[in-house]
């Protein structure tokens, strides 16, 4: 991986779509195209060097904007709002029998996945999308709830969950029920339980494991060790080095690879990253910390995250707790767990999370420049 380039300190909303046009037209005339393994923009920054690139895109820029070129972006307008409006926590009659212990499952879903936006009288919601999967019926239920409650703005996140802004606290009971009739109440939305993703092998032509049968493990192994709430940790998986799951960046990350016993049978593996997080101007990538089979995966999903939530001082992150432990001190923790059986005394270290029959590395051409 490698850290991204700015471009500037901040870009006009007007200059966001010339800014874009400029950076694919560099690339465009002075990118690679005779190996495909280089054809990305990473290492165009690498050989023209950070600044006569930055030159090379802003002068394409210019060029653009004298030609009238213009973003055609609406902005979000914020105001000044009104004063902060307590958040509900009762349910209005005709809401208290939508679900079972309905009153208590919409206060936990208030403090879990509802957020005080700068206008203090209104709220972003978060719905959260299991492993980002979302059908159309869930689409159009959350165009009609939006709807119905005269809502506008909605988006998706980078946690591949939706959120719905400027939503009223008034309105907050009945976008919870609407919600609720499509299963998408989980109070857990951009916490540990919340974990991410890439499709992995089950459709992937490049991907080594089934990443997305490793995501459903740990959130299932952290929902029954209480876990999956923690504030503060995210957990990203990939299902090769290729970091479509973007595994360095985050809290905890996993990344797919093949390990094998000692007759050389293959199994699915995953490296264990820790530390990953995005500073001011910058990103600092996880440390490689070891090892695992996918079978244990999702138990040293939970060892990290028991010490990490038994050692946390106050609010702090886990890239500064993982300063503090140590790599040796966390490998040593999950010493137990890196190693694979042999496949005739456990044929289960062999099949691949969410599947059934041996594991096996196909590969293929990447849809893209991987």
């Amino acid at each position: 991986p490698q850290e991204a380039v700015a471009l500037e300190p901040f870009t006009p909303a007007e200059q966001l779509l010339p800014s874009i046009v400029a950076v694919l037209d560099v690339f465009e005339a002075e990118g690679e195209r005779k190996s495909r393994v280089r054809a990305r923009l990473k290492f165009l920054v690498k050989k023209l060097g950070r600044e006569v690139f930055l030159e090379k895109v802003l002068a394409r820029r210019e060029e653009l904007l004298a030609e009238g070129m213009r973003s055609t972006i609406t902005p979000h307008p914020v105001g000044p709002g009104e004063a902060d409006v307590p958040l509900p926590e009762e349910l209005p009659a005709e809401l208290a029998t939508v679900v079972e212990n309905a009153t208590d499952r919409f206060r936990g879903w208030v403090n879990g996945n509802v957020l005080r936006q700068r206008q203090g009288d209104r709220f972003a919601v978060f719905a959260a999308i299991y492993l980002g999967d979302l059908t159309t019926e869930q689409f159009r239920g959350i165009a009609r709830v939006m709807r119905d409650n005269d809502l506008e703005d909605a988006r998706l996140t980078i946690r591949q969950n939706v959120v719905i802004r400027d939503v009223p606290a008034d309105r907050l009971a009945y976008v919870w029920a609407g919600l609720a009739e499509l299963d998408l109440v989980r109070p857990l939305a951009e916490k540990s339980g919340d974990v991410v993703s890439c499709p992995g092998a089950e459709t992937c032509n490049l991907a080594i494991t089934a990443s997305r049968g490793l995501g459903e493990a740990i959130t299932n192994e952290l929902e029954r060790t209480a876990l999956d709430q923690v504030e503060g940790v995210s957990i990203n998986i990939s299902g090769c080095p290729n970091s479509c799951g973007q595994h360095q960046a985050w809290d905890l990350g996993f990344s797919g690879l093949a390990m094998r016993d000692s007759k050389g049978n293959e199994g699915p593996g995953y490296r264990v990253y820790v530390g990953g997080h995005i500073e001011d101007g910058g990103a600092k990538y996880g440390d490689y910390v070891t090892k695992v089979p996918a079978k244990n995966a999702p138990i040293a999903a939970t060892r990290v995250l028991e010490k990490f939530k038994a050692e946390r001082q106050g609010d702090e992150p886990v890239w500064q707790w993982y300063e503090r432990v140590g790599k040796a001190e966390l490998k040593e923790v999950l010493a137990d767990l890196t190693g694979i059986a042999e496949k005739e005394d456990d044929p289960s270290y062999f099949v691949d999370l969410g599947n059934s029959s041996s594991f096996e590395v196909i590969l293929g051409q990447g849809e893209c420049m991987t």
